[in-house]
């Protein structure tokens, strides 16, 4: 029974008991029998309060528990998504920020195409993630067999589900719409943790005026955004220009990697530079890398050095 009710059932018995008593005044006084009737009330008036409203002992312990979360540092959670390239999640803090768009910018010949395969194959066969390559610059057979040159079967990896590759080349901006709801529902559909689309700029430069190129870039920006995938796009950077792509993909990418080739002391080396990675801590922006003995090898400037002279003597 709870204290309202025993509340309404005691007054109702002391009215009783008043309506009595008063029968028989000459023996026994109303006044006192009123007061004592004034003083029950009230008493079960501050029970009932009492019931409504937690204690100061209970405000007390939940203030205390409160406290004690707020000051509880959380456990760490990793959001961050592996390249599974040796040497590049070592130089950028582990990974990818997850569900980022990753930049890989050069001219051409660099290495923007292997290292971004190469980012899938690991994605694939080492982490179980899915992935989508789409070749916009070359046919999806030659990507292929390209690939097989390094040990990639994507073949093998298309047959089980676990990649799959569009081969989407084309110069002319009338197919670029049709190509982009392309990506777009096989994104959809196929729900890839992984996507690279090599190279945006194929895309970009089908465009008539560089404003179009520009607003193509922030849709599939945005779409990827929110596709719950980790996406690298490859964009070209014509010799003797300092502009990746359509001059916007810097600002809205959330990493961007830029890809060189330079003659030292005779020799040619590859640099990798980490223009901007949001949410990592870079020591040291710039690495060499090499593609001999396997194109996914990336090696910090000292390691590189020392790597390519045991190549090339």
């Amino acid at each position: 029974m709870s204290v309202l009710s025993k509340y309404k059932k005691v007054r109702k018995k002391l009215r009783k008991t008043l309506k009595k008593l008063e029968k028989r005044a000459p023996k026994v006084p109303v006044s006192s029998v009123l007061s004592k009737y004034k003083k029950t009330e009230q008493g079960l008036k501050k029970l009932v309060s009492a019931a409504k409203a937690p204690t100061l002992g209970v405000l007390s312990k939940y203030k205390k528990v409160r406290k004690e979360f707020k000051e509880k540092p959380e456990a760490p959670v990793s959001l961050l998504v592996p390249t599974g390239i040796p040497g590049l999640d070592e130089v950028i803090g582990g990974g990818f920020p997850e569900k980022s768009v990753i930049i890989f910018a050069g001219s051409v010949g660099t290495g923007k195409t292997i290292l971004s395969a190469r980012y899938i194959y690991e994605g694939a066969t080492r982490f179980g993630e899915k992935g989508l390559y789409v070749c916009l610059s070359e046919t999806k057979e030659k990507f292929l067999r390209n690939m097989r040159r390094f040990g990639w079967n994507f073949e093998r990896l298309e047959k089980t589900g676990k990649v799959s590759v569009l081969g989407l080349a084309t110069a002319r901006e009338v197919e670029l719409q049709s190509n982009l709801n392309v990506i777009m529902r096989e994104i959809n559909e196929q729900k890839p943790q992984r996507v690279v689309i090599d190279p945006l700029t194929a895309m970009t430069n089908a465009m008539e005026t560089r404003v179009d190129a520009r607003f193509l870039t922030h849709v599939l920006y945005k779409f990827l955004e929110n596709a719950n995938c980790t996406a690298i796009l490859t964009a070209e950077i014509p010799m003797g220009s300092d502009f990746i792509g359509a001059g916007v993909e810097e600002f809205i990418a959330d990493g961007v990697f830029v890809l060189k080739r330079a003659e030292n002391a005779g020799r040619m080396v590859r640099k990798l530079e980490i223009v901007k990675l949001r949410g990592a801590e870079i020591e040291e922006p710039r690495h060499l890398f090499t593609l001999f003995g396997g194109p996914q090898i990336i090696y910090k400037r000292d390691e590189a050095i020392e790597k390519l002279n045991e190549f090339l003597e």
